[in-house]
């Protein structure tokens, strides 16, 4: 089953190159907010898949499949197992943020 979704991924204001614009900040419950001086970086639409096994009675997730898409509908990265997120110009950022 495909689903969308928003993604925003906020990261240090200093790691944004000089040129990039900063995303807007999205609404988000208080219990889940970013704290601190990071700023939102990138928001981006994402459509995918989650893949799932039966392993010994359960089920177990093998890994994500997902394309993101930046404002106007270009693909700006793919996100797959790992977690694992790959931008269009191959440079691969792995794990999630501590």
């Amino acid at each position: 089953m495909k689903r969308s979704f928003m993604l925003a991924i906020a990261v240090a204001a200093a790691a944004a190159p000089p040129s990039a614009a900063a995303a807007a900040v999205p609404d988000v419950p208080s219990v889940i907010a970013v704290t601190g001086d990071e700023k939102p970086f990138l928001a981006a639409h994402a459509e995918g898949v989650q893949i799932y096994a039966c392993r010994s009675g359960a089920w177990a997730l093998v890994a994500p499949r997902a394309t993101l898409y930046g404002d106007r509908g270009q693909v700006v990265a793919s996100h797959f197992g790992g977690p694992t997120w790959q931008a269009r110009d191959g440079q691969q950022r792995r794990g999630l943020p501590a």
